[in-house]
């Protein structure tokens, strides 16, 4: 694994975010584009983050698709024992062993999702191994990669164009939140209930795969058992919604993805920070503004704007002079929470005539 730190850290307990890349089991790395930028992204907003690699690769057999279910099976081993390695050594890496969140786009959103909710009893019959196909037992979710047995707590997942073949592991007492994102015109992993690939062939895919659920089908059996689950849709969109066709970045959709997942890892660690209060119209006959945020559980505030001049910060206040002659203001406000996590909010403000 790879992991990602804020510099010269002071903190010893930070939440930590597990990514797992994409790659439909048989390809990708852990410095993953979209992979490397975020857990970069997070670390600079106070995370601790482990890219993680896992096993891959599987014999593609037409109608067998218990060697499928057998390469996501290692892969969700591996998973499981990064996060024991990751609880045992907390002290040395800063984390809380009861803060973790687990994330991935693609393979890695169903990596994320079936390690979070799989248990013994929901292990696949093909991981047991078959003397027909000569395939050894693959032993207990916790029986591989190392003999740690650090305890640890996942707080969330981050699922991105992810699914389950499997809607009935996610159950009632499975109280994990998950954050989906997923573009409805994704072909490669559903957005509903169909094959997988079918942007390639949908009669080839039936030959080496089932029927999967994509985020929209998880939300609607998660909002029937009631548990806490939130979908971003990319609208018109496919997989990978932060890339265009030449497989460039798309600045406006990646930043969504990083607002959508700090906003869901913040929000389940302590209370959001209170919107800023304060005129979000000016007269320049006004002398001075203030602004302030009520959220008592943020040690330290830093305040910035546009087209202005702080005259005095105290805690979580500001007092501003705007200046004259532009036509749209803002103000910006960034607070450290008490884990060391940074969360961020922005007021837009428009003057008088």
């Amino acid at each position: 694994m790879d992991i990602y730190k804020p510099t010269d850290d002071i903190f010893t307990r930070r939440p930590i975010v597990v990514l797992l890349h994409a790659g439909a089991f048989v390809a990708g790395d852990k410095r993953d584009e979209l992979v490397s930028k975020l857990a970069t992204d997070l670390a600079m907003r106070g995370f601790v983050v482990a890219s993680v690699n896992y096993r891959l690769g599987y014999l593609f057999i037409p109608g067998v698709y218990s060697n499928l279910e057998r390469a996501m099976y290692s892969a969700v081993q591996d998973v499981r024992a990064s996060l024991r390695f990751l609880s045992h050594h907390s002290s040395e890496y800063g984390i809380d062993p009861n803060m973790f969140f687990l994330g991935g786009n693609s393979a890695g959103g169903i990596l994320s999702l079936t390690t979070a909710y799989m248990d013994e009893t929901e292990v696949w019959p093909s991981a047991r191994g078959s003397l027909l196909r000569l395939q050894a037992d693959l032993g207990c979710l916790d029986c591989s990669a190392n003999n740690l047995h650090g305890p640890f707590t996942i707080m969330g997942v981050i699922n991105m164009w992810g699914a389950v073949d499997n809607l009935n592991i996610i159950r009632l007492h499975n109280q994990i939140p998950v954050l989906s994102i997923h573009g409805d015109q994704d072909k490669v992993v559903p957005y509903g209930y169909d094959f997988p690939f079918t942007n390639v062939s949908p009669r080839a895919s039936a030959f080496f795969s089932r029927k999967i659920y994509g985020s929209a089908s998880i939300l609607n059996h998660t909002r029937a058992l009631g548990l806490d689950h939130t979908l971003f849709t990319f609208r018109g969109l496919g997989h990978e919604p932060h890339f265009d066709d030449d497989h460039n970045l798309i600045d406006e959709n990646y930043r969504i993805i990083n607002h959508e997942i700090t906003t869901f890892i913040n929000h389940r660690i302590f209370k959001p920070m209170d919107r800023i209060k304060g005129p979000l119209a000016i007269n320049q006959r006004d002398a001075v503004t203030e602004y302030r945020t009520d959220a008592l559980n943020y040690p330290e505030y830093f305040f910035k704007c546009d087209n202005c001049i702080i005259i005095r910060e105290t805690g979580n206040s500001a007092r501003i002079v705007w200046l004259d002659g532009y036509e749209t203001y803002q103000l910006k406000v960034a607070a450290v929470g008490p884990n060391g996590q940074v969360v961020t909010d922005t007021l837009k403000i428009n003057p008088l005539p």
